[in-house]
This record gives structure tokens, C-alpha cells and sequence, in this order.
């Protein structure tokens, strides 16, 4: 017979006590789909459960190391180097990459020289002066700040003294090739295959500048999405069908100001008629504005934190 006086024991469930995934991904801004990753592939996070199984739980510490996981991301490291170490060992590595940076990095000024440098040894033809100085900033900086903290800066620079007729078009081709191999250098240790959104990265025949999507494509991928580079000057019809073929969220232009509007606009037209609803096409450079204007499928990306927010509006259009 059962003791009358034993305690019963509760049916109800305790729910872990932590942050949702989504306010885990705002409390250290990394994307949700980033988080997934890093789970099934290196089990770190380990989110508890709650009494549905579906839900996941994210500690304090769990937080906490995520944080430093990612300034350390920021900086260049892959998460696969540094999901081994506690929250005591990320703590450490962050302040000894941190004392470097300071060393090596010294804000803006330092940046306008390393530019300057640069610039100078295109127009030598230093090449191998120019590839050290691109690694050098690369390692200083960390992949996204080296985007828009440096590379971006630097074509823009690159950009006026061509037209102040103090650069020859040899010379920004050898800095473009350099920068270039740089970024690709970059994207291939950051890109994963099942990341989304899927972003087809081209230009519009006419449009020859591609090396601002060689700068989004390695963006893009350290947000957890894939980008997918067409190259330039590719015929709209082959556009859409490689959308499809691809399986693209996103189609993603460059349209300087180089390029006559009336033949953008053309073929941006033609483009929106042929791409499937589900397709986002989004175009940046000078004329993006413009053509978002009087094209509504179009959604103009023209600062990279407008293009945070397209990948967020794609990702939340995707969900259930």
C-alpha cells in the first residue's frame, strides 16, 4: 500500500531557464542560421530543449561564449579554430588579437596610409609590395572589417585617382587583380554550401565592374548566406536561368553610373519579368536608387547595412 503521508512527485516539467534562438542571435549577432550551423557542425552551441523538443534554450554561458566566439570571427579566425576553447581560453586569444590589432592597426590615419601605400606601389608595379600590404590588413582587420573598413575604401580611392588621371587603367587592373585575390582568398574559408539565402551575384551586359560583388559575395558569407558569382556582363535570359538552375533567393546587380540608365532600366525590366516571384533581385551602385524608383521589384542596396537588411527581410519571408 502506498504511503499516504510520501510527497507525490510533480507531472510538471521545468523549462529550461535561458534565451530563445532568435534572442540569443540578437544578444550576440550572429545570424540564427549561423547558429544551426555551428551546431551541427561543430555541436557548439548545445542548446537545451524545452518540454516540446522543439524550442531551443540558450544559457548565459552559452551566450557569453558566443559573444566572444564571434568578435573573434570578426577578426579572421574560422569557427572551426576557436569552438575549442572555454569562455577563460576565447578571453584570452580575444586580448592577445586585440594588443595586435593595436599594435599594427592605428584608426583612420594608419588606414589612409596603408591606402597610400598601396597606391603607390600599383603604380610601380610592386606587386608582391602590394599583395603583403592587402595579407597585412587582411590579418590585422578580420574579413568583414577588412570589407568595409578597407577594401571598400580603397576601390573608392582607387576610383578618384583614376579619374584625376593619376592612375592608368594598367595600374587599377593590377590592384583590382590583387584585391581580388585577396577577397577569394578570404571567401573560400568562410563560404558553406548549405548556407541561405542562395545570392547570384552578376552584372548586366555593359556593366563591367564587378570587383564591389567580389566584396559582397565574402559579406554575405560571413552572414551565413551563399553567394554565387556569375561574373560580369552575363546576358539577362542566362541571369534567370541560372537563378532557377541555382536554386537563388536572390539575384544581386551592380549598376554604376557608367552604364546609360535607359539600357539598365531595359534590362532590369526584362529581368523581373523573367525571374520567378520567389526571386528577390536586388542592385547597388549609383544607379540602384534610380531603378528601385521606377521598378518596384527592385530593392536598392546602397550602404552594407541596408544589405543586413535584405538578407533579414529574405531569411523572415522563408520562414513558416
Amino acid at each position: 500500500m502506498a504511503d499516504r503521508g510520501a510527497p507525490r512527485a510533480s507531472k510538471t516539467q521545468v523549462a529550461p531557464v535561458g534565451h530563445s534562438i532568435r534572442v540569443a542571435s540578437e544578444l550576440t549577432r550572429i545570424p540564427i542560421e549561423t547558429l544551426r550551423m555551428w551546431e551541427r557542425r561543430y555541436a557548439f552551441p548545445k542548446p537545451s530543449r524545452r518540454a516540446d523538443n522543439h524550442r531551443r534554450v540558450y544559457s548565459e554561458e552559452d551566450v557569453a561564449r558566443l559573444r566572444l566566439m564571434a568578435q573573434l570571427v570578426e577578426r579572421g579566425y574560422r569557427p572551426g579554430d576557436v569552438v575549442r576553447h572555454d569562455a577563460r581560453g576565447l578571453e584570452r586569444l580575444l586580448a592577445q588579437v586585440t594588443a595586435a590589432e593595436e599594435q599594427s592597426v592605428g584608426g583612420p590615419a594608419a588606414g589612409l596610409a596603408a591606402v597610400a601605400r598601396i597606391l603607390r606601389f600599383a603604380k610601380a608595379y610592386d606587386v608582391a609590395a602590394l599583395e603583403a600590404e592587402l595579407r597585412g590588413a587582411a590579418a590585422a582587420l578580420g574579413p568583414r572589417r577588412f570589407v568595409v573598413e578597407f577594401a571598400h575604401p580603397l576601390v573608392v580611392a582607387v576610383g578618384a585617382a583614376w579619374k584625376r588621371g593619376e592612375l592608368d587603367i594598367a595600374h587599377e587592373h593590377v590592384l583590382s587583380q590583387a584585391l581580388r585575390t585577396q577577397l577569394r582568398t578570404m571567401l573560400s574559408a568562410f563560404q558553406d554550401v548549405r548556407a541561405r539565402p542562395v545570392v547570384l551575384l552578376t552584372t548586366l551586359p555593359g556593366e563591367t565592374h564587378e570587383l564591389g560583388l567580389e566584396m559582397v559575395a565574402l559579406y554575405l558569407s560571413l552572414d551565413a548566406a551563399k553567394p554565387r558569382m556569375l561574373g560580369a556582363e552575363t546576358p539577362v535570359d542566362e541571369i534567370a536561368a541560372a537563378a532557377i538552375a541555382l536554386k537563388a533567393d536572390v539575384v544581386g546587380l551592380t549598376v554604376t553610373g557608367a552604364m546609360p540608365f535607359a539600357a539598365a532600366s531595359r534590362a532590369v525590366r526584362r529581368l523581373t519579368e523573367n525571374l520567378p516571384r520567389r526571386v528577390a533581385l536586388w542592385v547597388g551602385g549609383a544607379q540602384a536608387r534610380a531603378l528601385a524608383a521606377e521598378n518596384k521589384a527592385v530593392r536598392a542596396v546602397e550602404s552594407w547595412s541596408d544589405l543586413d537588411e535584405a538578407v533579414d527581410l529574405v531569411r523572415d519571408a522563408a520562414r513558416p
